[in-house]
């Protein structure tokens, strides 16, 4: 049986939108480099908030530990 002519148009069409799909567009793109910079940040920041609190810790049980040496 003979294909209909709006059969292969309609063909192309679901062919061609298939085809453009196949891919990442540039702001898909920018929106995923977007997402993945700003986690970095948080990261970054969290990190730097516990090097800082690991340190103010140290230091105090430090202090505290020598504190009661020098007023004996």
């Amino acid at each position: 049986m003979k294909r209909q002519w709006y059969q292969t148009v309609i063909n192309k069409i679901v062919q061609r939108c298939v085809r453009s799909r196949a891919g990442m567009t540039l702001t898909e793109m920018l929106a995923a480099v977007l997402i993945l910079a700003m986690s970095a940040v948080a990261v970054a920041g969290g990190v730097a908030a516990v090097k800082n609190a690991y340190r103010k810790t140290t230091e105090k049980a430090r202090r505290s530990r020598y504190l009661p040496l020098r007023w004996s």
